[in-house]
């Protein structure tokens, strides 16, 4: 398999990450993703994120809707921008991914493989 790395490196321009892309949400869904993972304290880099980001992390969790009742639809609006919902459902689409049968990989010009 031959990899094309100037044609890799071209693509993966649009996807560079600077400081101007952090925006204040980092440190939050680091916080999420460290707790959704169930991520070792001893692995976990307590400079990705600020006491402010745990605390905005927690409120995030406070608002979502803890009931088994029927959902309204203020909890529907609650949930589509809640982070941790967010983070959820990334979660279990790539899980869905990894997990799916008869994958199919179809060619493009984009690869670069």
């Amino acid at each position: 398999m031959k990899i094309e790395l100037t044609k890799l490196e071209k693509n993966l321009q649009e996807f560079k990450v600077t400081e101007q892309s952090k925006h204040s949400d980092w440190g939050v869904s680091k916080v999420i993703q460290y707790i959704w993972n169930h991520t070792d304290t001893r692995a976990v880099n307590f400079n990705s994120f600020t006491l402010d980001d745990g605390l905005r992390a927690f409120y995030e969790f406070y608002t979502l809707p803890h009931s088994d009742d029927e959902l309204t639809a203020a909890d529907e609006l609650a949930i589509k921008g809640n982070m941790w919902e967010i983070n959820a459902n990334i979660e279990n689409t790539l899980y869905a991914l990894v997990k799916c049968n008869n994958k199919v990989f179809e060619e493009d010009d984009t690869d670069f493989i």
